[in-house]
């Protein structure tokens, strides 16, 4: 099929990884949660650039851990 990536083998790694960044969109980072719900639709068919972008998350939330989240009402 064109346009699909190849498939993530290790499935088992991919969902503790998408269930440990839905913990944080829930808990404390709900800055992330649009890219959160993205995987969350790879989770019955991982695609290897799913996984890429998991690991992008986790490379953004790494390079943010000092960041504060503000909250602004208006």
């Amino acid at each position: 099929e064109k346009g699909k990536s190849k498939p993530f083998t290790n499935k088992s790694h991919f969902h503790l990884s998408t269930g440990r960044i839905l913990w944080l969109v829930r808990n404390t980072r709900s800055d992330i949660y649009f890219e959160s719900s993205v995987l969350s639709a790879f989770n019955t068919d991982p695609e290897h650039a799913a996984w890429l972008l998991v690991k992008e998350v986790v490379k953004f939330l790494k390079s943010t851990r000092d960041r504060p989240l503000t909250l602004y009402v208006q």
